[in-house]
């Protein structure tokens, strides 16, 4: 400990002298449109329907490793109305790992990785593009669409086997023709990105990939059990082992004119009752750093096992934690912070829950025992 003193002397100085320069560039980017990711200050946005992102991947693509933190970090803000489903195409080492996403690849003609296709491919971004995302999201959300409206309801009949019933009512006064592909995902994937970290809404399987025609005023409904066991992916491991908090089914319906999404719809298993946790926010500071859960559902979550932790950087001391939090009631939120951090240089920090199943990652930087979350 004696020889760490000279150092956080050290330290000292060199924040104090950094400070003032510190605090005028957090006023700026206060005071500028762009809060982090391209987001904007769009509290008001009102979209015309839920944007639907089909992402194709690839477990061997280090840029899909930071577009996929970068996407998850969006959709958790809650600022942005949208769905979306990690196309898993290739393994790390290329070959194929999902037939079903090889042959939407190539529907879309495909090429580079990570391409994110926004309602049908009304607009696409390849690559790692943070910048564009909400842009493009917005973009989306304000076209006109057809009048329809979808639901879906999933229900758990055990042994890795779900029943999905899904209803669209076409509010028009036409009849409306078109298709939809309901995606079964893993909120948090079994299977990981080139960073080693898991995908979000890793596609399984399809649980629809069907032709609709409703007349004027008219519902179309339609129920299948999907069996995990009965499903594998290209390696030939099935998804009989599937866990019933960890599962979400995504259903876009695409119209027929001109191939893009009018509506898009997902549910959870027992939505309305069970709980639903989001990581809210990172904060910094010093020594630790911390984060809100907030359990957006309706019944409360009991027994929440949660981690914290470090990789990248010098760090003598790494701020690893864990721990449980006994109860979050519903719409409430608890705090949990890290151990000790102390050392130099860029960070990940990394927030886990179990049951249910949260994970969000975010860059920092470490300045011997001052720790500031970075937004871009």
């Amino acid at each position: 400990m004696i020889k760490m003193l000279p150092l956080m002397a050290v330290g000292i100085l060199v924040l104090g002298g950094l400070g003032t320069v510190a605090m005028d560039s957090d006023v700026k980017k206060l005071g500028s449109v762009s809060m982090g990711y391209g987001l904007t200050c769009n509290d008001s946005l009102d979209y015309t329907h839920t944007v639907f992102v089909e992402v194709a991947t690839s477990q061997n693509c280090p840029p899909c490793h930071y577009w996929s933190q970068n996407i998850q970090n969006v959709y958790t803000s809650g600022n942005y109305e949208f769905e979306y489903v990690d196309m898993i195409v290739y393994d790390y080492y290329g070959d194929v790992l999902n037939w079903d996403a090889y042959a939407w690849k190539d529907l879309y003609g495909i090429t580079g990785y990570p391409t994110s296709i926004l309602d049908g491919d009304y607009r696409r971004i390849v690559g790692n593009q943070p910048g564009l995302l909400t842009g493009t999201l917005d973009d989306c959300g304000s076209r006109t669409v057809a009048d329809i409206t979808a639901n879906m309801t999933i229900s758990w009949l055990g042994n890795a086997t779900i029943e999905v019933n899904i209803t669209i009512q076409n509010n028009e006064e036409t009849q409306y023709d078109g298709y939809i592909r309901a995606c079964i995902t893993e909120i948090i994937s079994r299977y990981n990105t080139s960073g080693g970290v898991p995908f979000h809404f890793g596609f399984l399987d399809y649980a629809f990939v069907n032709d609709i025609s409703i007349n004027p005023g008219a519902v179309y409904t339609d129920s299948v059990i999907w069996d995990g066991s009965d499903h594998a992916d290209a390696h030939g491991d099935d998804f009989g082992d599937i866990a019933p908090d960890n599962i979400k089914v995504i259903m876009g319906v695409f119209n027929d004119d001109n191939g893009y999404v009018d509506e898009t719809t997902a549910a959870t298993l027992g939505d309305g009752e069970e709980p639903v946790l989001h990581i809210e926010s990172l904060t910094g500071g010093l020594f630790k750093v911390s984060a809100v859960i907030k359990n957006t559902g309706t019944v409360e979550a009991i027994d929440v096992n949660w981690s914290i932790a470090l990789d990248g950087g010098l760090l003598l001391l790494d701020g690893e934690n864990s721990g449980k939090i006994t109860s979050i009631p519903a719409g409430e939120n608890k705090t949990i912070s890290s151990d000790f951090i102390l050392g130099f240089g860029k960070t990940v920090v990394t927030v886990t829950t179990e049951k249910p199943g949260v994970y969000k990652e975010q860059k920092a930087f470490v300045l011997l025992f001052f720790i500031k979350i970075l937004n871009e």
